[in-house]
């Protein structure tokens, strides 16, 4: 059975903070685009690589999380809740290359 977003943050806490960090990013309407993907996955900004929101949730759940042993944090279905709760809070994309 997939496991629900409450039920994920009851065994993991931290994916509420996760979350609330991307709900926390914002699109300023002053810069040329806003990349949700940027926010994601990360990005090489001049000089050095951001990391994205990603790289921490991948951290705290799924196959090669800290959780990896976990029967309901570990797997793939718990995956894939917390990754499309999160990302979901990132602003859309606007004039940025994904929209082709």
């Amino acid at each position: 059975m997939r496991p629900t977003w409450q039920q994920l943050t009851r065994l993991e806490p931290r994916l509420k903070h996760l979350h609330k960090k991307a709900k926390s990013i914002m699109d300023d309407p002053h810069e040329r685009y806003f990349c949700a993907n940027h926010a994601w996955y990360g990005y090489w900004a001049g000089e050095r690589w951001i990391e994205g929101l990603k790289k921490e949730l991948v951290a705290l759940i799924g196959w090669s999380s800290v959780n990896r042993k976990h029967p309901v944090l570990g797997g793939m279905d718990a995956y894939d809740v917390a990754y499309r709760k999160i990302y979901d809070a990132l602003p859309d994309c606007r004039g940025c290359g994904c929209l082709g």
